[in-house]
């Protein structure tokens, strides 16, 4: 149950990667990103990720690939915790605390050459990470007493490519 009773959640931001593609049909990206927002808890949260992945691509000879996307991920958050208590039992606190975060990570795209050097495209990804540097729960539902430090996400990127 999330903390934020008005059920608003949303992140975004922006990235930068660096795509070597050593056949027409593989290619490693490796990339970095920032987003911030409010988070699953209603706490406003900024994080830095960063992430190994390899892709393939469906069929490379086309204007339009289709490719799919899979690999590591790592993130550092610094979390504003300015909401209620797990337990509602302090009205108001106004802590900063950091979290590491690893997992994985896979999804589809499409890439649009527009022209020899440069395309366009738009993945889609989910991620499934832990936090790995508290056993302290960082998701607790207070009706039942479960609590886990597994946490599921989707991102929806667009960008161009620039090739050389």
């Amino acid at each position: 149950m999330a903390r934020n009773d008005e059920g608003v959640a949303g992140m975004g931001g922006a990235g930068l990667s660096f795509r070597w593609r050593p056949s027409p049909y593989f290619a490693f990206d490796l990339g970095t990103d920032l987003i911030g927002g409010s988070d699953y808890n209603g706490d406003d949260r900024v994080e830095i990720s960063g992430s190994l992945s390899g892709m393939v691509y469906f069929n490379p000879q086309h204007r339009v690939q289709v490719y799919g996307i899979g690999g590591v991920h790592l993130a550092h958050a610094a979390v504003d915790r300015n909401s209620d208590d797990w337990d509602h039992t302090v009205a108001w606190t106004d802590d900063t605390v950091t979290r590491n975060y690893f997992g994985g990570q896979g999804g589809l795209g499409l890439e649009f050459r527009i022209a020899r050097h440069f395309g366009m495209f738009v993945d889609g990804l989910a991620i499934v990470r832990t936090r790995v540097d508290s056993d302290e729960p960082e998701f607790v539902n207070t009706r039942t007493g479960e609590s886990t430090n597994t946490s599921g996400a989707a991102l929806f990127r667009t960008g161009v490519n620039f090739w050389w």
